[in-house]
């Protein structure tokens, strides 16, 4: 399974031990993703999600349940590169002016 989120955390692995690689890739190679593969989007906060929808150009819904990563899923972050003071959530607007960066993960159990 393929998963897009916002963030990646180890309480996402079903159990360990888990080999996990990281890749920064481009926003063409994410899209080259999303039209090759069934992506589920994870996505917390509908300000991220609205702010993904117009760099990808297609509709991303803020979704919060868990990602549970299991042997040979993949997850695709959209990370924002900087970080909020405690308890600020970005609106669409700050957003905007936060450069993204995107990540393939690949999860391998060992």
């Amino acid at each position: 399974m393929i998963y897009m989120s916002s963030a990646f955390s180890l309480n996402m692995l079903s159990t360990l031990p888990f080999r996990v690689e990281i890749t920064e890739i481009a926003i063409s190679d994410v899209h080259d993703i999303l039209d090759s593969e069934d992506v589920t989007f994870r996505i917390g906060h509908e300000s991220t999600a609205q702010v993904l929808s117009e760099a990808l150009g297609l509709s991303v819904a803020a979704d919060r349940r868990p990602v549970e990563i299991k042997d040979g899923d993949f997850l695709v972050v959209a990370q924002v590169t900087v970080r909020p003071a405690e308890g600020q959530i970005y609106t669409s607007k700050e957003l905007e002016s936060i450069p993204l960066k995107f990540f393939w993960i690949t999860c391998e159990q060992v």
